[in-house]
């Protein structure tokens, strides 16, 4: 009885665990890199599987990454400037906001890289993870 059970939620799809949440990421292999090197616009978060639209302050976020490893990123309506690295499927960030005492570091994962789209999932300090959907700046 106990295997055929197993069996059975084996065989079942995973509708309970959304499908990004068990992504192993894409490795930013330097074609990878050559699409990333561009301005982009935040299009959309998703938090605990729920998809926002930019709110208010959000309605100017984006990132830019630049070829010879520097970059600026707004979030949340805050500009900062800084550098970008890869290191296999994530995209590791130091940068400093105007007016800030120290740098922030980001370690973003690459969900999905395309010239017309790029996901990337942030997990913050108290492990939730936000997944951020940007479009090519215009």
């Amino acid at each position: 009885m106990l295997i055929a059970a197993i069996c059975i939620l084996a065989a079942m799809p995973s509708a309970a665990q959304p499908s990004w949440r068990v992504s192993h990421g894409i490795n930013l292999t330097p074609e990878k890199t050559k699409i990333i090197c561009k301005s982009w616009k935040l299009d959309s978060t998703e938090m605990f599987d729920v998809p926002h639209a930019p709110n208010g302050k959000e309605s100017g976020d984006g990132v830019t990454f630049n070829t010879d490893g520097s970059f600026s990123i707004t979030k949340e309506g805050v500009a900062a400037n800084g550098t970008w690295k890869s290191a296999g499927v994530y995209i590791n960030t130091t940068s400093k906001p105007a007016g800030a005492a120290s740098d922030t570091k980001m370690m973003f994962k690459a969900i999905s890289i395309a010239a017309g789209k790029l996901v990337l999932d942030y997990q913050t300090p108290d492990l939730i993870t936000v997944r951020y959907t940007y479009l090519p700046k215009q």
